[in-house]
């Protein structure tokens, strides 16, 4: 098996400790894959950018109906560790809206 870069570890650069911060909500640490991102500052703050968009109120999908297609497609990929990211983080999902 290849080898592979591993995330970045505390304590950061300035730079990219403000960048981590900013990509997560209240004081907690940052995921592996954002600290993976971190290698490369400029590649952190366009995903930061693009996620902030992606991951918001803004998309066109609301947030349920968002988090069960993140879950379908890391279902079907197996993507494990995407998977258990938005399960510890979001298995809250609000019921679905009611049919008139």
């Amino acid at each position: 098996m290849p080898a592979r870069m591993a995330p970045t570890e505390a304590p950061h650069p300035s730079e990219v400790a403000e960048v981590l911060h900013r990509m997560m909500p209240g004081d907690e640490e940052p995921i592996a894959l954002f600290r993976l991102y971190a290698r490369n500052l400029p590649l952190t703050e366009a995903l930061h950018a693009w996620g902030s968009y992606q991951l918001s109120r803004r998309l066109s999908l609301g947030l349920r109906d968002r988090e069960i297609l993140i879950d379908r497609i890391c279902a079907r990929c197996g993507c494990e560790y995407e998977w258990g990211v938005h399960i510890a983080r979001f298995d809250f999902l609000p019921p679905a809206p009611s049919k008139p």
